[in-house]
């Protein structure tokens, strides 16, 4: 049965913090009511944080009365522990003289097979008031075996408070009329870790509707949300508030310019007609094409087509009988022609005229004529308005100049063209080709001008489809087919390219040369054939452009390329068998590099080299892409960084994949919370070539050959990963310096764990940090240190089928500390060829041997508990090492003295419950003294050795004191009593 429980703890100082608990939500209140009053705003809060909790895993085993020691991050206000134990056992606290009972497992109540269960558990320590965060717990077992687990503990708050932090991108991208729900909790978080947050956003004035419920932010767009608008969000942790401006952009959402329209109001009586003319010109958002001959006899340009649409509306009584009738004057002279009656549609409950045509240019006249009875005769108000729509048949290519602008054509057939085909140098024209082709071989579309629309094209063969320089440019839903140059090349501003399928193109399939703002966006690229053909290039200083939820495939060079280009963003693509990479900036961008560079939210499958390359970047992301599937050779990466600053690379997914993610002469990123797996060959995160400054952390490296790589890289933080199944978990070169690798997981490995320095490399003084790791049931060692002057402190190295440290090779100078070595198959630590290394305050249990020193000179093994290991402290052909105050107790032999032993100290250490406590078998001029020997079979027993000096121990209760075997000569055994 699983008990938890959580009693706190009654005493005096614990008002302190009720009081502190009834002070936040007042805090919280006046906030509100100050934010209410200033700002009105819509808010509503989440809870995200409470006092920052921590766990520290343990996984110790206790048969006997014990003692540990711990270094906490933060001074806790609780400790509770979590484990089992199938006897009686009780933990406490010691403050002091005071002992604080953490858990008394008499009160548990056992499972079927006798086993008490704990998680979350405390007596009085659930609210505890001390002043370090140095910890001391005694174990008393009476019986049975107790296991703990996890020591779980809250810290106190920090008394300073700080505004809470908003992290990552502040501008979000819509797309078309859609519900974007933006969590506030992903990126607004307490700078001081200690509090909760609650959300509210200002009311503004916006185009789209804006809802906050918990900490979801909900964006609903319509018809007239198209552009850039600003919208503020606010966050406080119950002391301050913090405002941050979102950018909401939203596109891809048609401009409909405002129809011209007439209307007139008039007095109505009974049996009354009316008459009226208006004269409409202008180019609309809509249109019904009918070209009213069966012949197209028309001159190019000169066949405007129209609908028009008409109300008939009684604003107070229905019209119980009446028409209307409309005439036409197509050159705008009063030269009206017949008059045709207008047809009620029911649907729509408006009168309409449909399908008249006219040899004219873009002016037209028309007469209204209506006639109608009310209910009984009385005058009403009669109202009228009218529509008409303009559009221009194109039978073959021309140019577009200025005279056109504002106008709108159409193809009316299929064009050949023997070089270039449509120069536009007019604003405001739209060219829908209406599903026909044109074939040629320069330019199809040539534009100079603002405002075009191109669509409904199938261009072939021509070295360029749409070449434009223009601003607010739009190619819509075309196809471009085998073109010998760049299909779309753009060097104006606020282009969108969407819904185009691209092909068997021999250049880039888009090029953007000095382009800004443009958005690319649901196209097909499939098969660029040209050597350097890329899918979408963008270059020279082509800003703050958005590559959006395109499918690429069959791409020769790289899918998109960026190169001194700021603010691109490639997001949501799907990239497959391609030749070269998915995204890449391969020249190292001008100046200060690419900045704001984002890749969010791409699936790339089925590659043959790197997945995305960015060289020279900074202030950038590559976040949320999925790679697959990559088949080239070792070094291609899923994703690759080269002399590139401050890039965020978080939750990607790379799955059978080369190698996962390279960080080259990278400085200052982050790479978290990835996912990497199944690569027999390669690595999983790699940080090499004087990469500095960089965190990794919350990544996953599954069945790979190396989980990370750290090669000449320094200053570097590795925390909170988990390597597990890989062949090597952490691979770290001998000239790697000055790195932390803290509560990392690394487990299950082929062969060896963590792997520090090179085989037969002369050990160096790289001062890295090894803390709070959990190095576990790896088929090799635990951590196997080849290198020199680092410090391997309170990590947990339990169940490997090695040793849990090796230190061979001239490892020289390191220090480990506090660190527990549980059930390893050999030795807890083991030094070969290892000298001046500092082994001290070490938990050393159940291990085959506890501590192992073979040739190995000058280490100072001191306040290390060796407890249950076959041997305690195991020494062979070592010189000067110094064993000083260590417990070592229930060995098969405490400590073990082997030939070519010389000149080493063993003093004031404890040998409690052993079979055989000390034993020499031919080492000389060694000095045992001071040692205190308690209930062990054989004290000292000396087999054989010379000059050997016993000297000043206390004994007591142990079976035999001193033994010295006939082989055992000139030793010194006296002062012991």
């Amino acid at each position: 049965m699983n008990i938890k429980k959580d009693k706190v703890k009654t005493q005096t100082n614990s008002d302190s913090h009720y009081s502190l608990k009834l002070l936040v939500p007042l805090v919280l209140l006046i906030l509100f009511i100050f934010v209410a009053l200033v700002y009105r705003p819509s808010f509503t809060g989440m809870t995200v944080g409470d006092f920052q909790g921590h766990e520290k895993l343990l996984n110790l085993r206790f048969t006997e009365n014990s003692n540990m020691n711990f270094a906490l991050d933060k001074i806790p206000v609780s400790l509770k522990l979590a484990g089992s134990c199938d006897g009686t056992a009780r933990v406490y606290l010691v403050d002091g003289e005071e002992r604080i009972l953490i858990l008394n497992t008499a009160s548990l109540e056992p499972d079927l097979d006798g086993v008490a269960y704990f998680e979350n558990y405390c007596v009085d320590s659930c609210d505890i008031d001390v002043l370090s965060n140095e910890v001391r717990l005694a174990v008393e077992v009476d019986e049975g075996e107790l296991l703990l687990d996890e020591l779980l503990y809250s810290s106190l708050n920090d008394q300073n408070n700080a505004l809470p932090v908003w992290e990552g991108r502040t501008t979000f991208l819509i797309e078309g009329v859609a519900t974007e729900e933006i969590v506030l909790s992903n990126y607004y978080a307490d700078a001081d870790e200690e509090d909760s947050l609650i959300f509210f956003t200002k009311t503004v004035e916006v185009p789209f509707d804006v809802s906050l419920t918990d900490d979801v932010l909900k964006i609903t767009t319509n018809t007239k949300s198209q552009g850039d608008h600003r919208l503020s969000v606010f966050a406080s942790d119950g002391k301050e508030v913090a405002e941050t401006v979102l950018d909401i952009v939203v596109y891809g959402i048609e401009t409909v310019e405002e129809e011209e329209e007439a209307s007139i109001i008039v007095p109505f009586e009974l049996d009354q007609s009316y008459e009226e003319q208006m004269t409409v010109k202008g180019m609309f958002s809509s249109l019904t094409i009918d070209d009213g001959s069966s012949d197209n006899t028309y001159s190019i340009g000169d066949a405007p087509f129209y609908t028009a649409d008409f109300s008939f509306i009684n604003n107070d009584v229905p019209i119980t009988a009446g028409a209307c009738e409309i005439a036409f004057d197509p050159s705008n002279t009063e030269a009206y022609g017949p008059a045709e009656q207008m047809q009620y549609n029911e649907e729509t409950a408006v009168y309409e005229f449909t399908g008249r045509s006219f040899d004219t240019s873009t002016t037209v006249g028309y007469k209204i004529s209506c006639t109608g009875t009310s209910a009984a005769g009385q005058e009403e108000t009669l109202q009228l308005s009218g529509k008409t729509y303009f559009f221009n048949a194109v039978k073959g290519c021309r140019e577009l100049g200025s005279g056109d602008s504002g106008r709108n054509f159409f193809l009316a057939q299929d064009i050949d063209a023997d070089e270039d085909c449509f120069k536009v140098a007019g604003s405001d024209i739209l060219i829908d080709c209406k599903d026909h082709a044109i074939s040629g071989s320069g330019v199809a579309f040539d534009v100079g001008a603002d405002n075009v629309v191109i669509k409904n094209c199938r261009a072939s063969g021509f070295e360029t489809a749409v070449r434009s320089a223009g601003h607010s440019v739009r190619v819509e839903d075309n196809s471009f087919m085998d073109g010998t140059g760049d299909a779309v090349s753009l060097s104006g501003e606020d282009a969108l390219i969407i819904g185009n399928t691209i092909k068997n193109t021999e250049g880039d399939a888009v090029e953007l040369a000095g382009a800004l703002n443009c958005v690319i966006v649901n196209n097909i690229i499939d098969t660029t054939t040209g050597q350097g053909s890329q899918g979408i290039s963008v270059t020279g200083n082509s800003n703050s452009n958005l590559i959006k939820t395109n499918n690429f495939m069959n791409v020769a060079e790289d899918a998109i390329r960026i190169s001194n280009s700021d603010g691109v963003v490639v997001k949501e693509n799907t990239f497959s068998e391609l030749n070269g990479r998915a995204v890449s900036t391969p020249l190292l961008c001008g100046g200060d590099g690419c900045t704001d560079i984002q890749i969010l939210g791409n699936q790339i499958d089925d590659i043959s080299t790197d997945g995305i390359y960015l060289l020279g970047v900074s202030n950038s992301k590559v976040n949320d892409n999925i790679i697959n599937n990559q088949h080239g050779d070792s070094t291609n990466w899923g994703i690759l960084l080269s002399g590139s600053d401050d890039v965020l690379i978080n939750n990607n997914v790379l799955h059978t994949v080369d190698n996962g993610i390279g960080l080259a002469t990278t400085k200052n990123s982050i790479v978290e919370n990835n996912r990497v797996e199944e690569s027999s060959t390669g690595a999983g995160i790699s940080l090499t070539a004087d990469s500095s400054g960089n965190t990794v952390s919350n990544n996953l490296l599954y069945g790979l050959e190396k989980g990370l790589i750290v090669v000449e890289s320094h200053n570097n933080v590795v925390s909170d990963n988990h390597a597990q199944g890989n062949n090597v978990g952490f691979k770290i070169d001998e000239l790697s310096a000055n790195n932390q690798y803290v509560n990392n997981r690394v487990e299950e490995s082929i062969t060896d764990g963590i792997i520090v320095g090179d085989e037969g490399v002369q050990g160096a003084d790289v001062a890295n940090t090894f803390k709070e790791n959990s190095v576990v049931s790896n088929a090799g060692n635990g951590f196997v240190v080849l290198s020199s002057g680092s410090e391997y402190s309170g990590n947990t190295v339990f169940e490997n089928y090695g040793n849990g440290f090796a230190l061979r090779d001239s490892a020289v100078g390191n220090r480990l500390d506090g660190n527990s070595v549980v059930s390893n198959k050999i030795s807890g630590i083991h030094l070969m060829l290892a000298g001046g290394n500092e082994i001290t305050s070490n938990s050393m249990l159940s291990n085959v041997i506890g501590i192992s020193i073979q040739q190995s000179s000058g280490n100072v093994v001191n306040d290390n508990d060796l407890e249950d290991n076959k041997y305690g402290i195991y020494i062979l052909g070592a010189e000067n090492n110094n064993i000083l105050e260590n417990k070592i107790m229930k060995s098969s032999l405490g400590l073990y003295l082997m030939s070519g032993s010389l000149n080493n100290m063993i003093i004031e250490n404890e040998f409690n419950e052993n079979n055989d406590a000390v034993k020499i078998d031919s080492a000389n001029l060694n000095r045992i003294a001071s040692n205190l020997f308690t209930d062990n079979a054989k004290a000292v027993w000396i087999v054989n050795g010379e000059h050997n000096e016993i000297v000043d121990n206390k004994l007591s209760q142990n079976d035999e004191p001193v033994v010295e075997e006939r082989f055992g000569r000139n030793n010194v055994v006296n002062s012991n009593t």
